[in-house]
């Protein structure tokens, strides 16, 4: 089990390309990830968040990737999901 939470730093935040990065990354990993207490590999789940620049990701993983699923969100967060 493994989780984090990390702050949005893109100017955007959570839109359909960096949920689309997050829920298609975490898909393809054997583990159960929620995102603020909504499902990981969701890419309209994530939408729903509407959470803006500033905004804390909860992230928590279970299963035998969860440290490389909690590991793959930080890392496009810290990256700004290669956006401005």
């Amino acid at each position: 089990d493994a989780s984090g939470d990390f702050e949005l730093v893109n100017q955007a935040g959570m839109h359909a390309r960096p949920a689309a990065k997050i829920a298609g990354g975490l898909s393809a990993l054997d583990a159960e990830v929620t995102v603020n207490g909504v499902d990981g590999a969701s890419m309209t789940g994530l939408m729903t968040l509407a959470a803006g620049k500033g905004s804390v990701l909860h992230v928590e993983a279970y299963g035998p990737d969860a440290e490389r699923a909690v590991a793959y969100v930080a890392g496009l967060v810290r990256d700004g999901f290669g956006e401005p």
